[in-house]
């Protein structure tokens, strides 16, 4: 198996007060633009659990279209110069960057230590996932 060397397995604080300050940047922006709110009624919808649920919902619908996008390997329309399945995985960042902002979860503090937690686990080394019953995917 070749390995990355001239990538560090984890994050620094840097990287993720970048992450944290992008999620604030994002739901700024969408939220001016009435993504957080009932379209009827104008209502805010931040605390909406339901509303919070459809926003997950958009996330996993956006990540069903960068399969798909894998799968049929074509250009985005929008953004013609990159694949259709690398617009959407950008879509993917965008929309948990901006769930991330509006719940105020510190999210690049979250995946730094996530990553940190995930480099010293058995069941993420090579030799354990190859094992019966290990981690595959």
């Amino acid at each position: 198996m070749k390995y990355k060397s001239d990538v560090k397995s984890y994050l620094n604080e840097e990287t993720g007060q970048t992450l944290d300050a992008l999620a604030r940047d994002l739901h700024a922006s969408s939220y001016n633009a009435g993504w957080w709110h009932d379209q009827a009624t104008g209502e805010e919808k931040v605390d909406d659990l339901f509303f919070q649920c459809s926003k997950l919902l958009l996330i996993h619908a956006e990540t069903s279209e960068a399969a798909e996008g894998l799968r049929t390997g074509e250009q985005d329309d929008k953004l013609p110069e990159y694949t259709n399945e690398a617009v959407e995985l950008s879509d993917i960042i965008i929309r948990a960057l901006d769930y991330c902002g509006a719940k105020n979860i510190p999210i690049g503090e979250i995946i730094n230590k996530k990553m940190r937690f995930n480099a010293v686990r058995s069941d993420h080394k090579v030799e354990n996932r190859k094992k019966t019953g290990g981690k595959r995917f």
